[in-house]
């Protein structure tokens, strides 16, 4: 048995939005009816929907092998894991402070290091050493620029895995419509839970998984039955081959 382990990276890359309405479904299709046409689901619902649709995606297998010890999850790429004709398309975010999400298998990232465009070999413009056991962290930096490249990389033991993602424009349909569904709940007097549910699900109706897991996994003092389903996500394997 040698001494020495490999200190590998995995290089995850932002890129640049090109065609907006060309990224995005051109007609969503949502539970969320007008007021008084249709009984509103109730949180427990919503998130027996949320995972009942999340946990059939996985991540988008590459060619060349296995995923290392070290998965990332999202910002990635997913595909539902019984469609045999899904291509691979980079993942688009909302947030310009996103959620990094990954799962290790054996051994742990230790650091996560996000760089703007290609500089790596300069400082980071933002870093964090990860507690022992910890597989998601948010990214606490200046917000990214819409339409700008940037690579996270996770100092980790293991072979070197990449992806990349987008990130919207801070202008967009989406966006609009989220702010309008939060500003009706808050005057419908919803709690803070409840309004992130909500929108969790909007944004996975729109294809939006790492938007709608930054929303759950954000939420202040969750719930014993929202805690359920954070550790059922985390606990779910994402990077089966």
């Amino acid at each position: 048995m040698t001494n020495k382990k490999l200190i590998s990276t995995l290089l995850i890359t932002t890129g640049i939005l090109m065609v907006f309405s060309s990224i995005l479904p051109l007609k969503a299709q949502t539970r969320f009816a007008p007021s008084g046409q249709q009984r509103q689901p109730e949180p427990r619902e919503l998130l027996d929907n949320f995972t009942g649709r999340l946990f059939v995606l996985e991540r988008k297998k590459k060619p060349g092998g296995g995923r290392g010890e070290v998965c990332p999850i999202a910002p990635q790429t997913w595909v539902n894991s019984n469609d045999e004709n899904a291509t691979l398309e980079p993942v688009k975010i909302l947030s310009s402070q996103p959620l990094f999400f990954w799962k290790s298998n054996g051994e742990n990232a230790i650091k996560i290091e996000v760089f703007e465009d290609s500089e790596i070999i300069k400082d980071p413009i933002w870093k964090a050493d990860i507690p022992d056991g910890q597989t998601h962290i948010l990214y606490q930096g200046e917000p990214l620029k819409a339409g700008k490249v940037y690579y996270w990389r996770l100092v980790a033991i293991g072979p070197k895995k990449q992806t990349y993602f987008q990130v919207l424009p801070e202008q967009n349909p989406i966006q609009e419509e989220l702010k309008t569904r939060e500003n009706k709940l808050q005057s419908q007097g919803a709690s803070a839970e409840e309004i992130s549910l909500k929108k969790a699900h909007y944004l996975a109706e729109q294809g939006l998984w790492s938007d709608a897991l930054r929303e759950l996994f954000s939420v202040a003092n969750p719930s014993a039955e929202l805690k359920k389903s954070i550790q059922q996500i985390i606990a779910h394997n994402f990077c089966e081959d």
